[in-house]
Order: structure tokens, then C-alpha cells, then sequence
């Protein structure tokens, strides 16, 4: 039987390890999925997926991770810290009820024709809405379920969390830490343009949009 073998410096080496996934099997179609430090980086991304008869055979996550803590002098220490950014969006759908598709069409963006309220509007409803006798017609409403959401983690766990207007939901905790990270442009740039696989004036193009997007988004719900 042949084994691959890392060394401690890959493994905390955050940009080599998390790149390289591992994926074991059995007869019964189960599968174990993730990277090789055992951090999910994709939504697929487990300890223990099964295929489900009831769902036409399809894979179901059933174990996403086992986070372990260290208790001392009666203090307990999470060593597992989760990152939230668009998986901020999934809850969101799975609270109200609508698709994650329409959060994410709309993710960080404020319209000029009223933000989200008339993309919104359009919107079936689901039939298992959480507030089946109120109206889900304005922005403010999908930002109130995403706040809703973001104190939720706060008061249940350790965590990182990423835009979202996390820091001003937030503010006031004693226990946060909010952090403003910016990359070099020319680092964007050709990101972007290895990502995407689109031109560099194409590319700067998206970059000052996407940009321009979340600072309205930061903006009007921060007041600021």
C-alpha cells in the first residue's frame, strides 16, 4: 500500500496544505472529502457524505467536521475556528425560505432603484417561510435575517467573519476583533484575470464595479 507522507512545514503552510484535498471511499458509495489539514474550503467538502436511497442515490453531507477544544483551569479554548462569508448567504436562504440563489445574485450590491426591495418583490414565495403572514419586500428585511444570523454565530462560537457588515452588526461586543485587509491592486488584477480567464481591461473593470458595489452596500447600512 503506498502512503503520501507531509512534513509539519507543509501542513501549516496554509497556502500549500489547503490546495492539496484528500478523498477516501467504501463499497457503499460513502465518501470522506476535504483537505489535508482537514479544513473544508468547498460547500462538497466533509468527513462523511452518503448516498441517500429516499434521494434518488445523491450524496448527503452528514458530518461536515469534528472541532476539537482544550479545556484548562475550567476555561474551554476552541482550536477550531470557522470562517463565514458567502456561507452567511446559505443561512440567510435556509431562515427566510428563498432560494440561495437570489441572495446571491444580490450579495454587497445596493441598486439605484431602491436596492433589493425591487428584485425582491418579483420573488415566489417559499412554502415553508419563516413568517408566513409578512412581507419580504425590502432591503432592509434581507440585511435583518443577515444580522439575525451574524449574532447568532457570535454568541454560539469562535469564529471569522467576512464582510457582510460584520464589524458594525457587531460593535459594542468586548469579545471582536474587526480587521480591514486590502490587496495591491496588480495582485487583484491578475487574479482576476487567472480566475475569470477574461482580459486585463476587463478585469480592472470588474474589480472597480465589485469594489464600488460593497462600499454603497458598507455605506448605506452603516450610515456611514
Amino acid at each position: 500500500m503506498a502512503y503520501l507522507k507531509f512534513n509539519k512545514a507543509e501542513l501549516v503552510n496554509l497556502s500549500y496544505s489547503l490546495k492539496r484535498e484528500i478523498i477516501s471511499a467504501n463499497k457503499t458509495g460513502a465518501i470522506c472529502n476535504t483537505s489535508i489539514v482537514t479544513c473544508n474550503t468547498r460547500r462538497y467538502h466533509g468527513l462523511l457524505s452518503v448516498p441517500v436511497d429516499a434521494f434518488g442515490g445523491q450524496l448527503h453531507l452528514l458530518l461536515s467536521s469534528l472541532d476539537e477544544s482544550l479545556v484548562l483551569n475550567g476555561k474551554r479554548l476552541n482550536l477550531g475556528i470557522h470562517c463565514y462569508e458567502n456561507r452567511i448567504l446559505t443561512l440567510a436562504s435556509q431562515l427566510s425560505g428563498l432560494d440561495e440563489n437570489l441572495f446571491n445574485a444580490v450579495n454587497e450590491k445596493i441598486r439605484t432603484n431602491g436596492g433589493f426591495s425591487g428584485f425582491l418583490r418579483g420573488l415566489p414565495r417559499s412554502k415553508n417561510y419563516i413568517a408566513k403572514n409578512e412581507k419580504f419586500v425590502s432591503d432592509d428585511k434581507l440585511f435583518e435575517y443577515q444580522c439575525e444570523i451574524i449574532n447568532s454565530l457570535a454568541d454560539q462560537e469562535s469564529c471569522v467573519i467576512v464582510g457582510k457588515c460584520a464589524d458594525y452588526v457587531l460593535k459594542g461586543r468586548d469579545n471582536v476583533v474587526s480587521v480591514y485587509i486590502e490587496a495591491p491592486r496588480a495582485f487583484c488584477l491578475q487574479r482576476t484575470i487567472e480566475h475569470m480567464g477574461v482580459t486585463p481591461e476587463v478585469a480592472n473593470a470588474t474589480i472597480t464595479q465589485t469594489d464600488k458595489y460593497r462600499a454603497d452596500y458598507y455605506a448605506y447600512y452603516t450610515h456611514g
